[in-house]
C-alpha cells in the first residue's frame, strides 16, 4: 500500500535523516570537542538583588556557596567564572563581599560583574534597572579590591531591555544605536 505523507511530516523526516547522517559522519573526537564547554559560568540571586525585588523576602542561601565545606565543592571545581551584580558589589556588607572575594580567589574562580551599564543622568535613568552612575561602578570596584578581589569579566545588565524597551517615567527610549553608545 502506497501512502503519501503530508508535506510537513516528510520534510521533518528528511531533515532528521540528514542530521543523523551528519552527526554519524563526524568523528566522535571532533564532536566531543565541539560540545565540551570551554568556560562554565555560574551566577545566582544575591541577597541585595533579592531584597530589591521583594523587601519582605527571606534570606536565600546564596552566601552559603562561599563558606568552607559548602555543598558545591565538586561543582565549583568545574566553574571558571562566577557572576555577581553591581548592586551586590556596591551594597553588600563588608563581611559578605569579603567572603565572596576570598572564596573565589582561593578556588581560582574568576569574577564577572553584571554591570548596570547604562549611565544615569539628571534627565533619565534614575531608579530604572540597568542604569547607574560611574561613581557607583568605581565604588564597587574599589570595595572589591579592598578585599583582594578583582573583576575579570563584565556582562551587561540588559541594556536593550531597560535602555530601549522599558516603559516607565524617567526613561529614555534609546534606539539600538543610542543604547549601544550610552
Amino acid at each position: 500500500m502506497n501512502r503519501i505523507l503530508p508535506r510537513g511530516v516528510a520534510r521533518a523526516l528528511f531533515a532528521s535523516t540528514l542530521v543523523l547522517i551528519g552527526v554519524y559522519s563526524i568523528p566522535q573526537s571532533v564532536l566531543a570537542a565541539a560540545i565540551v564547554p570551554k568556560e562554565i559560568w555560574l551566577s545566582g540571586v544575591d541577597p541585595v538583588v533579592l531584597h530589591d525585588r521583594d523587601k519582605n523576602a527571606a534570606d536565600n542561601d546564596f552566601l552559603e556557596l562561599f563558606k568552607s565545606g559548602s555543598s558545591w565543592a565538586r561543582a565549583s571545581a568545574r566553574v571558571q567564572v562566577f557572576k555577581v551584580s553591581t548592586q551586590f558589589l556596591h551594597r553588600s556588607s563588608d563581611e559578605q563581599l569579603a567572603s565572596v572575594a576570598q572564596y573565589l580567589r582561593s578556588h581560582h574562580i574568576a569574577l564577572a560583574l553584571e554591570a548596570e551599564i547604562m549611565v544615569t543622568s539628571v534627565r533619565c535613568g534614575n531608579g530604572i534597572p540597568g542604569f547607574t552612575t560611574t561613581n557607583v561602578i568605581q565604588r564597587a570596584v574599589d570595595r572589591l579590591r579592598s578585599f583582594g578581589g578583582q573583576i575579570d569579566y563584565v556582562a551587561f545588565d540588559e541594556p536593550m531591555a531597560f535602555g530601549r524597551a522599558h516603559r516607565r517615567p524617567g526613561r529614555i527610549q534609546y534606539r539600538a544605536t543610542g543604547a549601544k553608545q550610552s
